[in-house]
C-alpha cells in the first residue's frame, strides 16, 4: 500500500515511463558542481539513508572522477521506500544521480537496487534513458545498505562492509531523487514542510507483529501521530512507536533516521518483540569481527533471559562490550535499540522480574 499527502513531490503517480516523464519535465539540467552544492546547502537537504548527514556536504568533499552511487539496497526489512520509491518514480532518482554525477565528474556512475521488482525498475530507466550508469543488484541481507558495503559490492560483489574505499559519493535514492528536483528548480521545496529543511520525506510505517508494510510521503517536521494515521495506524491503539527500524529507538520525537516507524500495539509485550528483533540482527551480522559474531548472539541469548525476569545486569555488559567496537556500525545500531529499549519498558521489566508481563501478552 502506498499513500501520500496533495501535491506530494516524488509520489506523483506519474507514468513511470522516460517518455512520459520526458514529455513532463523535460531534460534534467547539467549545473556546475557549486551550483548543485549551494541548492542543496539552502534547503539543508539531509541524506534519507538514515545518518542524516548533510547532502551538500557530500557533495563539496567528493573530488572529481569519483564513484557516484545511488544507493537503493534498502537492507532494513521494515523498509520498503526506496523500493517503492525506483518502481514509483525511477526517473526521479535517474534524475539525480545524473545531475550529481555531471557536478563531480563522476569516474563511474552505478545505481544498486534491491533484488526484484526495484532492481528490475533500475534497469528499465537506466535503459530507456541509455545513460552510462551500472545497475546493481543487491542482496537482501541487513548490513548491505551501509555505504562501504555498497561500494565493496560494486568493487568485489560481495555485499559486505569494508574499513576503506576508493573515492566514492554515495547518496541514497531518496536524497538523489529530491536533488533532481532542485537542479530542475531550487525553489522546488518552497512552502513545504519544515521551514529549517523544507520539502517532504518516506517513511515506511507497519505494526509490530504484522506484515503489511505502508510507505507514505509527508512534509518535512509532520508528527509521528499523523504520519502514523496518514499511515491507517491509530495512534490511539498504539503503546509505543520504534522510530528508525531495527537500529532505532522507541521515542515519537527522535529523528527520523533511516524513514521507518514501528507501531506496538497496546497489549503486545515489547520485550517478547524485542527479543525476536535480536534474534535477527544477530544473524545479520556482517561476521567479520567480534562483537558481531560473539557478541550480538551473547546479547540475544542474554535479553530472551529477562523474559523470565532475570539476566539485565548481563545485557548492560554486554551492551557495553559491543558498542564502538565493531568493524562497522551494526553492533551499535543493534546496541541502541537495547538501550532504548531498557529506558523505555522499565515497568514491562519490573513485571518479567516478578514472573509476570506488564501487557499481558508476550509478542
Amino acid at each position: 500500500m502506498t499513500a501520500a499527502l496533495a501535491a506530494p513531490l516524488l509520489l506523483t503517480g506519474d507514468d513511470p515511463s522516460y517518455r512520459e516523464h520526458l514529455a513532463r519535465y523535460g531534460q534534467v539540467p547539467e549545473l556546475p558542481h557549486g551550483v548543485l552544492r549551494d541548492r542543496a546547502r539552502a534547503v539543508d537537504l539531509r541524506g534519507r539513508g538514515g545518518a542524516a548527514f548533510p547532502a551538500w556536504r557530500k557533495i563539496a568533499g567528493t573530488p572529481q572522477g569519483a564513484i557516484v552511487v545511488g544507493n537503493g539496497a534498502e537492507g532494513e526489512p521494515l523498509s520498503a521506500k526506496d523500493r517503492t520509491l525506483l518502481t514509483a518514480a525511477p526517473h526521479r532518482v535517474v534524475d539525480g544521480l545524473v545531475a550529481v554525477a555531471r557536478a563531480v565528474r563522476a569516474g563511474r556512475v552505478a545505481l544498486v537496487a534491491a533484488e526484484g521488482p526495484a532492481y528490475e525498475a533500475a534497469v528499465r530507466a537506466v535503459a530507456e534513458r541509455q545513460v552510462p550508469v551500472d545497475v546493481v543488484a543487491a542482496p537482501r541481507r541487513f548490513v548491505a545498505g551501509q555505504e562501504t558495503a555498497v561500494v565493496n559490492l560494486l568493487r568485489s560483489g560481495t555485499a559486505l562492509p569494508t574499513t576503506g574505499r576508493p573515492p566514492s559519493l554515495v547518496l541514497n535514492v531518496e536524497t538523489l531523487a529530491h536533488l533532481g528536483l532542485l537542479a530542475r528548480d531550487p525553489r522546488a521545496f518552497e512552502g513545504i514542510g519544515s521551514p529549517v529543511e523544507p520539502g517532504t520525506r518516506l517513511h515506511t510505517v507497519s505494526v509490530a507483529g504484522q506484515g503489511e508494510l505502508r510507505v507514505v510521503e509527508v512534509p518535512t517536521g509532520t508528527p509521528t501521530d499523523e504520519v502514523l494515521r496518514l499511515a491507517g495506524v491509530d495512534p490511539a491503539s498504539t503503546a509505543a512507536v520504534l522510530v528508525g527500524g531495527y537500529h532505532g529507538s522507541w521515542s515519537p520525537t527522535a529523528p527520523p533516521g533511516a524513514g521507518v516507524l514501528v507501531a506496538l500495539p497496546v497489549g503486545v509485550c515489547p520485550l517478547g518483540w524485542v527479543g525476536g528483533v535480536l534474534a535477527y540482527l544477530a544473524a545479520e551480522s556482517a561476521g567479520q569481527c567480534g562483537p558481531c559474531v560473539n557478541g550480538l548472539p551473547a546479547l540475544a541469548a542474554a535479553f530472551r533471559d529477562l523474559l523470565a525476569g532475570r539476566g539485565i545486569a548481563r545485557v548492560q555488559e554486554l551492551v557495553g562490550l559491543v558498542e564502538g567496537r565493531g568493524g562497522c556500525h551494526h553492533p551499535d545500531g543493534t546496541a541502541r535499540l537495547v538501550r532504548s529499549t531498557l529506558t523505555t519498558f522499565a515497568a514491562e521489566l519490573e513485571a518479567h522480574a516478578r514472573g509476570g508481563c506488564a501487557t499481558g501478552r508476550r509478542g
